[in-house]
């Protein structure tokens, strides 16, 4: 493994740990909502939570930078 990629993967490492913990609300509902579907997904099953997910997860992301 290259130093770059060792960099890389422990930034991502750190940032995704931050996202988890300042997100945990969020992710729980992003889980239990794709959970509850059977028989199969589709494009907007759980739009709602993801977008709440993906903006707390923006600002987690700023915030740890």
């Amino acid at each position: 493994m290259s130093t770059k990629t060792t960099t890389t993967t422990k930034r991502m490492s750190k940032v995704f740990g931050h996202m988890m913990t300042t997100c945990p609300m969020d992710v729980q509902a992003y889980g239990a909502c794709v959970a509850k579907i059977e028989g199969g997904m589709n494009r907007d099953a759980c739009a709602k939570e993801f977008a709440k997910l993906k903006v707390c997860f923006e600002h987690a992301v700023k915030a740890s930078k």
